[in-house]
């Protein structure tokens, strides 16, 4: 929390000036460092792709090329021959989702009965045990910690055990995968090894970087440091305009009758309005001209989601979060199906992926997948730069996608008032669809989770109007720190600083320097996103 505030005070500050951000290199702790030089480095097979070409920082921590996002949405892999099958989640703020676990509310509270873990299917889970060892990923434990002899190095636990858990087993996974950076964990660990900032590794770790003995602890620490940064003020600055409008009222900047409350001083009467649309539930309906307007946003893009009771005589609705939490991630990190249409330019087409089915195996999950943050939901380096929404990336642009909320069910009243149908069959893009004024069905059109079945979503009412305040709010979200890739590692001598990368407001980060590779490990079964 602190680490979060001091990023936050010093964006306020550079605001107020009216100067770029430049966050000291002090921000970052060893281990962080020593994650954010793998996170940037090219460790593939061949040698050119990093988890930074998956996730970049100025592009929302997700895919970076607009071309792609806009067509085949899927990354090339490091082999130019092989893609991947969904679009690249965003990486930051996954820190802030708990283990993989049972909900412990009834339905309709957490639909799935789960929440927690990454990927877009939840396999990551950080779990111990896990719930679904099957079809989870590699668990990491204790064994970081040990040394050969299985006693545990003084101070490492306690220094870094909260970086284990869902962030540390997903970055595991993308090194290994075929179709990603189709490397080894011999050859990672080599390739660390080999690095300028290696010494870093020692420090961290209490123990140098071998990778005959011990390849898959120290393949582990490499991921645990990874999850470090990635859990970092850096990586989760909460810079964004609605954040810095927050904290200005908390801190008596900006005077209203309502501090730290919504509406806030800093936002326009349209963000505003979006906010309020936003958190209408039936928990907390926003009554509009004498009508109710209900559109759930935050029934799945809140850390505390309102409580149904069903068991009680009318149901009871327990009011959830507000939206003036400082940490608000926009997700309850759950499982839900929004009858996403099919797109057909993704790679895999016609075969549809699955969702949380494929981790846990139970049909009553099919298709469902996890809620993103809708932290940086509209970063983007430039205001022509595509992104792709949602796990196939059929959406792209907010506008669409809040239309689509608003819409979705075919038969409903509000598609009707739009003269929305289900579109012909043919017709299967986003950009055809609104020129036709249709839908497509969904890619699993009887999903028993399906949130336009239910009603949760699709006729909700809304004029163009609202719609375009939920979209201004959601832009909000931006953080205005962006991070640069880490400048050469110098091992830290007296008068001598470590170099180290720092946040910026300017110029995009360079390609990374390509390492040498090793590939003579054999390959480990991998998945895609």
């Amino acid at each position: 929390m602190k680490k979060h505030i001091s990023v936050m005070a010093v964006v306020v500050l550079a605001t107020l000036l009216g100067v770029g951000v430049n966050v000291s290199p002090a921000a970052l702790s060893d281990i962080e460092n020593l994650g954010k030089f793998v996170f940037f480095q090219n460790i593939s097979d061949p040698p050119r792709m990093a988890c930074a070409t998956c996730h970049v920082a100025r592009a929302g921590w997700t895919f970076g090329v607009s071309g792609v996002n806009l067509h085949q949405v899927a990354a090339t892999g490091a082999n130019p021959h092989t893609r991947g099958g969904l679009k690249p989640p965003m990486s930051a703020y996954a820190s802030f989702s708990p283990p993989f676990q049972v909900s412990p509310l009834p339905f309709p509270n957490f639909p799935s009965g789960f929440f927690g873990g990454v990927f877009w299917n939840g396999r990551s889970e950080g779990a111990d045990p896990q719930v679904f060892p099957n079809g989870a990923t590699v668990r990491i434990g204790d064994e970081v910690f040990q040394d050969a002899g299985g006693a545990f190095i003084p101070g490492l636990e306690t220094a870094y055990g909260k970086y284990l858990g869902p962030v540390a087993e997903q970055a595991f996974n993308p090194f290994l995968n075929p179709v990603e950076q189709n490397q080894t964990q011999l050859g990672v660990c080599r390739t660390v090894a080999s690095a300028a900032y290696a010494p870093l590794f020692e420090k961290v770790w209490k123990e140098p970087i071998t990778c005959e003995e011990r390849l898959e602890v120290n393949y582990k620490r490499i991921a645990v440091s990874l999850a470090a940064y990635q859990s970092s003020p850096e990586v989760n600055s909460f810079s964004s305009k609605r954040d810095i409008a927050l904290k200005r009222e908390l801190d008596g900047i900006d005077v209203d009758d309502t501090p730290g409350q919504f509406p806030l001083k800093g936002l326009t009467a349209q963000e505003n309005l979006g906010h309020d649309l936003f958190y209408s539930t039936l928990a907390n309906p926003l009554i509009v001209n004498g009508v109710p307007k209900i559109t759930n946003c935050s029934l799945c893009h809140a850390n505390t989601p309102p409580v149904i009771d069903l068991s009680t005589v009318p149901p009871t609705i327990t009011p959830g979060d507000t939206g003036v939490e400082p940490e608000q991630t926009y997700s309850d990190n759950s499982y839900h199906v929004i009858g996403v249409p099919p797109n057909p330019e993704i790679p895999g087409f016609p075969v549809f992926n699955e969702g949380l089915k494929t981790h846990t195996g139970l049909d009553a999950h099919l298709a469902a997948q996890r809620s993103p943050s809708l932290r940086n939901v509209d970063k983007r380096p430039d205001p022509d730069f595509v992104k792709a929404y949602t796990h196939n990336g059929w959406f792209k642009s907010l506008e669409s996608i809040v239309h689509f909320y608003n819409t979705a069910n075919v038969n409903g009243v509000t598609a009707a008032s739009f003269g929305i149908t289900e579109c012909a069959e043919g017709i299967a893009t986003e950009k055809d669809a609104l020129a036709n004024n249709c839908w497509p069905r969904p890619e699993f059109p009887n999903a028993p989770l399906s949130a336009i079945n239910i009603g949760l979503i699709g006729d909700m009412g809304l004029t163009l109007e609202e719609e375009a305040a939920i979209v201004a709010y959601l832009k909000t979200f931006t953080d205005t720190a962006t991070p640069k890739k880490p400048q050469p590692y110098l091992e830290r001598r007296p008068g001598r600083p470590q170099a180290t990368g720092a946040l910026t407001a300017g110029p995009a980060p360079s390609k990374p320097e390509a390492p040498l590779t090793a590939d003579s490990a054999p390959r480990e079964k991998t998945s895609g996103r």
